[in-house]
């Protein structure tokens, strides 16, 4: 029964995530991970900073602060990094690569990412139920960069976009090696979008990556995950050749934006 109720609350997570607007029907299928390998957060993360700790005090700086940047370049890139759809994600990646990824082009891996997104939507559903924490927005009319809607329904430890984010800095930086450093700065900004669009934590945003490193880890114990990883690596090492690339001024907004913590 709790195998069902989990499975039913990620099949809703990745639901939400990918049919949000931009999202994509074509992510969403089986993962790698069978119940028995599945990643639970709630075995592996401390509890969310308990309120009055120092911890709960540097959440709340972080939170308050960010609110001073909005309209900034900064809170357009975290405006940016709200829509988590596939094609969004690898265009959110394509300075740090130097080049763009796209599904025509690039079909084994945006299976590989896609295969991966219902393992994450078990590890932040189960994580996010266990815990239950509140968002920083809730109880207060403070801005965000989003419409509010129902996000304050939702819980948010650990952070669903930095699990998805992380994640697919990850697995591109194992795809693309000589390019590590910068996709991993671009993949911890992503994360620390979601503090300045002020719809989690800090806290929220570290677990996510803790959440995701582990998720990674254990899709190395997959063959099949291993074997969509190496076909992805020679198509991206063909495709490359002849990718198109970013646009240099946009790159250089993004990068300036991303190149330190907004806190």
């Amino acid at each position: 029964m709790m195998i069902r109720r989990l499975a039913r609350l990620a099949s809703i997570f990745i639901v939400l995530v990918l049919t949000a607007p931009g999202g994509d029907a074509r992510d969403i299928g089986r993962g790698y991970l069978d119940a028995a390998h599945a990643v639970d957060p709630s075995k592996f993360l401390p509890a969310p900073p308990a309120p009055g700790s120092a911890a709960f005090a540097d959440d709340q700086y972080a939170f308050e602060f960010t609110r001073t940047l909005k309209g900034s370049k900064r809170w357009l890139l975290a405006e940016q990094d709200n829509k988590s759809d596939l094609a969004s994600l690898a265009a959110d990646f394509s300075c740090a690569l130097g080049f763009a990824l796209d599904r025509k082009h690039a079909p084994q891996f945006f299976t590989l990412i896609g295969k991966t997104g219902t393992d994450i939507g078990h590890t932040v559903g189960t994580g996010k139920k266990f815990f239950a924490r509140l968002r920083p927005l809730v109880g207060n009319d403070a801005p965000i960069c989003i419409e509010r809607g129902d996000i304050a329904k939702s819980y948010a430890y650990p952070s669903g976009h930095t699990t998805q984010g992380w994640t697919f800095t990850l697995i591109l930086a194992e795809l693309v090696p000589d390019r590590a450093d910068e996709i991993a700065a671009r993949g911890r900004a992503y994360g620390e979008s979601r503090v300045v669009c002020g719809v989690h934590w800090a806290s929220d945003v570290a677990a996510g990556r803790v959440a995701a490193s582990t998720l990674v880890a254990a899709l190395h114990g997959s063959k099949a995950f291993r074997a969509d990883m190496d076909r992805a690596r020679k198509e991206i090492a063909a495709f490359r050749k002849s990718a198109p690339r970013p646009d240099p001024k946009s790159c250089t907004v993004v990068n300036a934006a991303a190149a330190k913590q907004p806190w």
